[in-house]
């Protein structure tokens, strides 16, 4: 499945980042440790830097930022533009030139990819929305979520993951499903506690498969 938010299991990624501060918390607790948590959120990778391969990983930061800029009513960037972001993570430039118009045509189809574009109908579309919550027990959970939706039925946070599969297709999404699963239900929970009406939605976009 291109979008898939059901199938899944606890896997090894590491959740949002966890503060934990000790003691019982109350609200005095939470305003007091406000000011770590903004710094944690400066410690936060960009989005799509999760991939161990140096240009998987500026592949998925850069398709990040096209989808931040689709999200926000702004248009693709052209080829050049592109090549000059890979560029800037440290990608060769005759690569860099090679490989943007591919990345290009992965950000379209995914962009544009039906059941996607339905699901943004009608919704308001929040792109690297903060969440954080706060157990009361002295412990903080601050992460970023991709895209967040609010649609006509309720919430759906949307968690984009840019790697490529490798041998059998529907193997290689059940491995990302276990790899990634804890993660994304880490996120929902979060975004229910922030008073999100209606239940949470959530799901994996494997940009590389529409």
């Amino acid at each position: 499945d291109v979008l898939s938010g059901e199938r899944l299991e606890r896997g090894a990624e590491e959740l949002p980042v966890v503060l934990e501060l000790g003691g019982a918390g109350d609200e005095h607790e939470r305003a007091r440790c406000a000011g770590l948590v903004a710094l944690v959120r400066g410690w936060l990778p960009d989005p799509g830097a999760d991939e161990p391969d140096p240009e998987a990983r500026a592949r998925g930061v850069v398709l990040h930022r096209i989808f931040e800029t689709l999200a926000g009513g702004g248009t693709a960037p052209g080829p050049a533009a592109v090549a000059a972001a890979l560029a800037g993570e440290g990608i060769a430039a005759s690569r860099s030139t090679a490989i943007a118009p591919q990345i290009l045509n992965e950000a379209r189809l995914a962009w544009d990819h039906p059941p996607f574009q339905a699901l943004r109908e009608g919704a308001q579309v929040l792109a690297e929305w903060p969440v954080e919550d706060f157990d009361g027990m002295g412990r903080v959970r601050v992460g970023r979520v991709d895209l967040l939706l609010r649609t006509p039925e309720g919430p759906v946070i949307v968690d984009f993951k840019t790697g490529r599969p490798t041998g059998d297709r529907s193997e290689w999404v059940q491995a990302q499903l276990g790899m990634h699963g804890a993660q994304l239900r880490a996120y929902a929970e979060m975004a229910q506690r922030a008073g999100l009406k209606g239940e949470v939605r959530a799901a994996l976009f494997f940009t590389a498969l529409p």
